[in-house]
């Protein structure tokens, strides 16, 4: 949609239209479900794709544009020009320039691997939000094993997996665009983990607890532009909820239709 229609009319309808397939796949019946989710699926990864070969701005890049800069500087320093200054002597040189390109074009913040104090600090807090409350369930009764799979591992692998996938599109494609047209950094964290929240009706678990978890990952993504974390984090929570609250009110953590 941003590339027929350039600028905030395209990024709303990208909003739009994929927050329409998402609600379609919710609250589909389940033959039409499973057609309507293979489109979301086209849609969200042609967006991720199309997204590695758009230009980044400063807004998307900040970090990678200062540390390409002094890249560049470090490199320019040690360029050798020829009598019309424009044209590099040595084969190397013209090397590093083609390679500073290549980086300037594909380099996103999402792709690269996060600061490791932020990852340890949010995993960390994951994962004994979680165990606070697997034990507080398990004092009062409530603990019980994870609905329709008797492969606790693989249920448990599967589910951080698509965490981290839920991250990517919760922070990636809906807060990016809130964020370029909000333009105010906490109305669109806190716009996104509406959308989010509402997303998850009518579980009464789920829609609350996944606005106000909404809300903190996607304030955690303003300032730090780092999914994974943030999707094992939600991933060892949404374990946590699904072992720990009973089955008849959280309706084995599904939503919509389901």
């Amino acid at each position: 949609m941003e590339i027929i229609y350039p600028g905030r009319l395209g990024i709303f309808l990208n909003i739009a239209f994929g927050y329409t397939l998402i609600l379609l796949t919710i609250w589909s019946t389940r033959p039409i479900q499973k057609k309507v989710f293979w489109i979301d699926v086209a849609f969200f990864l042609s967006v991720a794709v199309l997204a590695l070969y758009r230009r980044p701005t400063p807004e998307d890049c900040n970090t990678c544009n200062k540390s390409l800069d002094g890249d560049e500087a470090s490199s320019g320093s040690r360029m050798a020009l020829d009598g019309d200054g424009n044209r590099p002597q040595s084969s190397s040189a013209f090397v590093s320039a083609f390679v500073r390109s290549i980086r300037r074009r594909f380099r996103r913040p999402a792709l690269e691997l996060p600061p490791l104090h932020f990852s340890v600090i949010v995993i960390a807090m994951g994962l004994l939000a979680a165990l606070v409350v697997v034990v507080v369930s398990d004092r009062l009764g409530t603990l019980h094993r994870l609905f329709g799979q008797p492969n606790a591992l693989l249920h448990g692998t599967s589910y951080l997996l698509w965490a981290v996938v839920q991250q990517w599109i919760q922070q990636s494609f809906f807060f990016v665009r809130m964020e370029r047209i909000i333009h105010r950094g906490i109305l669109a964290s806190f716009t996104t983990a509406a959308l989010f929240g509402l997303a998850h009706l009518p579980n009464p678990v789920l829609a609350p607890l996944t606005f106000i978890g909404g809300w903190l990952l996607s304030e955690l993504y303003r300032r730090y532009r780092s999914l994974i974390p943030l999707g094992i984090a939600h991933g060892l929570m949404g374990l946590a909820i699904a072992l720990s609250v009973p089955d008849r009110l959280n309706h084995h953590m599904r939503v919509g239709l389901g």
